[in-house]
Parts: C-alpha cells; sequence; structure tokens
C-alpha cells in the first residue's frame, strides 16, 4: 500500500469516528490557543520592560566620562564634560544613533516654605526638548512636561503626595520651594523652583526622584555648558552592538559606552525568569491536553481491534499498521494545531486592539501591553502541539500491532 493510499485511508478513518476527532480536535485547539496567547502576552510584557528603560528612562546607550559608571552612585560632578556642538556632531555621525540628550545627575534638597523640614532626594537634569526625543515614554508620564531653562521641577507623584506640597506650586515666590544643591567646589547654591506637576515612573523604585531643566541644573552646580551624560537613541534596538562600537571609536579613550542591559543587568535576570515561567505553564497545558487526546487515540485504537486483525489477516504489516494510526494522530494534530494557532493570533490581535494595562508589582503606573509572539515560539508551539498528538497516536497503536491476525479477530 502506497504512501498516498495510506494517507487517504488515515483521512477516511478520521470521518468514520466525527464525534470522538472532533473532541480532541477541540481540546488541542484550545490547549495551542491558550499556550500562544499566555506567550504572547509575555512577549509583550518582556518588551515593554525594554522600553520602559529605554524610552522612559535611561536610553539605549549612555556616554560618560571613563570611570564615571563606577562611581555613579556618588554622582561625581568632578566627572563631567563640556557639551559642545562639535562633540554632538560626531556622535549623531555614528550610524544608527537617532538623537542624543544630555543630563546631569546631582543630590539636591528641597526646602518648603516656612518651617518645614529639607528633603533630599535625586536630580536629574535634562534638556526638555531633547529629552523628549530619547526618553518620550517619561514625557507622557508627566503631568506637565519642563519648558527651557526655567527654574521648572517635576517630582515623582508618590515623592511629592507624601511631602504635602501643592503641586503645581502657587503663582507666588514666596510659596514656592527653594532647590538647594552643591556644586562640584562643595558651595551650597539655592534657587526658588516652580513645581509645575509629578511625573511616574515605570517600574518600582526609590521615589525620592525629580526632573529639573539642564539650565537650572547648571546655574546650581556652576557648570554652566557641561554635563555627566549623553543619553542615546538608536533606530534600531537588535543592531545596538554595532552603535556601541562606532561611538566608541569615535570617541576614543576619554569617554565610556554602555548600553541599557549593561546599565540594568537584572532586566535579562527578569526576562530569563519570564521565559522559564512561560516554558514551564506551555508545558504544563501542553501536558494535559495532550494527555486527553492521547487518551481519547487508546481509546480510538482499542475499539478498532477486529479491524486491525483484519488488515493483518489480508497481509498489511505491522509497520504499516502503526504508521496508518501515526498518520491519523498527525492529521489531527496538525488541524488542530492550525486552529489553535489562528485562534491565538486572533485573541492575541484583540488584546493589542482594545489593550491590556498592567502595572509592575509595587508600581503604580499603569502601561499598556502589546503583545509579541516571535517565530520561534510561534513555531515551536505548533511542533508541539503536532508531534505530541502523532506521538501519542503511535503509542497507542504500538500496543495493538503486536496481537497476531487470530487474536485480533477473536477479540469482543
Amino acid at each position: 500500500m502506497g504512501r498516498l493510499k495510506l494517507l487517504t485511508l488515515a483521512g477516511r478513518n478520521l470521518l468514520r469516528h466525527p464525534r470522538r476527532v472532533a473532541l480532541a480536535i477541540t481540546a488541542l485547539t484550545l490547549g495551542i490557543a491558550a499556550v500562544v496567547t499566555l506567550r504572547g502576552v509575555v512577549g509583550g510584557i518582556q518588551q515593554l520592560n525594554v522600553s520602559i528603560f529605554v524610552d522612559g528612562s535611561i536610553g539605549a546607550l549612555q556616554v560618560h566620562r571613563t570611570g564615571y559608571t563606577d562611581a555613579a552612585q556618588m554622582m561625581p560632578l568632578q566627572l563631567d564634560f563640556e557639551d559642545t556642538p562639535q562633540l554632538r556632531e560626531k556622535l549623531l555621525a555614528v550610524q544608527g544613533v537617532k538623537a542624543i540628550a544630555p543630563r546631569i545627575y546631582f543630590g539636591a534638597a528641597l526646602a518648603p516654605p516656612g518651617d518645614q523640614e529639607a528633603a533630599y532626594f535625586m536630580a536629574i537634569a535634562v534638556d526638555p526638548l531633547l529629552e523628549a526625543q530619547v526618553a518620550p515614554r517619561r514625557v507622557r508620564w508627566a503631568s506637565q512636561w519642563l519648558e527651557g531653562t526655567a527654574p521648572q521641577l517635576l517630582l515623582d507623584s508618590t515623592f511629592g503626595e507624601a511631602l504635602g506640597l501643592p503641586m503645581p506650586s502657587p503663582e507666588l515666590t514666596d510659596a514656592q520651594p527653594a532647590l538647594l544643591a552643591s556644586d562640584r567646589d562643595e558651595a551650597l547654591n539655592g534657587e526658588v523652583v516652580k513645581i509645575i506637576g509629578s511625573v511616574g515612573q515605570g517600574f518600582p523604585g526609590d521615589v525620592r526622584q525629580g526632573l529639573v531643566t539642564l539650565g537650572l541644573a547648571q546655574r546650581l552646580l556652576r557648570s554652566e555648558g557641561r554635563v555627566a551624560e549623553y543619553a542615546i537613541a538608536v533606530h534600531r534596538l537588535d543592531g545596538l552592538a554595532e552603535v556601541k562600537r562606532g561611538l566608541e571609536a569615535a570617541l576614543g579613550p576619554s569617554f565610556e559606552v554602555h548600553t541599557f542591559r549593561e546599565r540594568v543587568p537584572v532586566l535579562r535576570d527578569v526576562e530569563k525568569a519570564q521565559d522559564v515561567f512561560g516554558l514551564l505553564m506551555s508545558g504544563i497545558v501542553l501536558a494535559v491536553v495532550l494527555l486527553g487526546v492521547g487518551n481519547l487515540q487508546l481509546m480510538s485504537v482499542m475499539d478498532r481491534v477486529r479491524e486491525v486483525g483484519t488488515l493483518l489477516a489480508i497481509g498489511m504489516r505491522r509497520r504499516r499498521v502503526v504508521a496508518l494510526f501515526v498518520l491519523e494522530g498527525l492529521l489531527l494534530g496538525l488541524i488542530g494545531s492550525a486552529l489553535g494557532l489562528l485562534i491565538g493570533e486572533g485573541v492575541l490581535a484583540a488584546i493589542d486592539w482594545h489593550g491590556l494595562k498592567l502595572a509592575a508589582p509595587g508600581a503604580a503606573l499603569e502601561q499598556d501591553i502589546h503583545p509579541a509572539l516571535d517565530s520561534l515560539w510561534r513555531w515551536g508551539i505548533t511542533v508541539a502541539g503536532v508531534l505530541g498528538a502523532t506521538i501519542s497516536s503511535g503509542i497507542a497503536a504500538r500496543r495493538l500491532s503486536k496481537l497476531s491476525a487470530a487474536e485480533a479477530l477473536a477479540a469482543p
């Protein structure tokens, strides 16, 4: 019997038991759809995590003076560098670089009007226009964005509420707080600032943070024309390594360049944990579904003992009998997996269309999640469904093929 005839016979056998086959296909379809949906949502969360850091915080790449990163927790003002148009043009000329935003990180104190105690926090000085090009999420998270070089301040929403300060500040200067900071010579400087609103964070962390205009920080720190960091936006994240090498070649040994993954190594650990969780849950769901499919196939095989005896009696070889049932499982797996993939992709498209908002544990700011399912997971899940149905059918048929023709025909 040729392979084509065997495949045709397998298809006809499936049509002979429509109810049982429909039940097996339905179980496999729902299982594959559930796994595709789960993995797509996990993939969307992983992409969101990356975007929170790249588009909402540190940027894709960061440029510092050599040695700054090792002392970053101290926010050393002595390791700043001159911010010149020539230096910016040199970096923008590197292939893959999209935008540059200068920044300064420094410790500051906010002294409310009256007799209240000053509150200490980490201030991040940014150029409002350039920061919007590198970290657009940060702009969206702010109730109102900074402008120019004015003495303006955005506080973390939780930190601002804890201080009990009105946001925005009153228009009267006497009712506005003062921002205090020490320059590189340890001289304390201050300037009255207006709290124009609040800004959220995508990840939980130290809420004692605030954003100020770069011009304000340079006046306070006596660092006119100097910055501590360039945050770099790139056109494609998958070309980050090449861009980093280009920046290092353009800058020389006086500067160091880091990717966001090097600055936030915990992100890779989080992604690995999410991958393990997704793989474990997918495996559990598929195992339960395939056990059910295998049980249905075993029942189907045991109900066809006399049919197998007839096939053996007319001269069909045992391996052909096994191949017949394997082909039935293959067809069942192909149909169920294909339908499950289509339904799962449809669910992901619906989630993407209607939106799904989640907040990271410990973070108050909810984020839009857009599901993402890469080709490796898509085909891996589909192949797992097909192979699982095929193997379970083959195992059930192998037990039956060991019977002789006489034993099979004599079965009740």
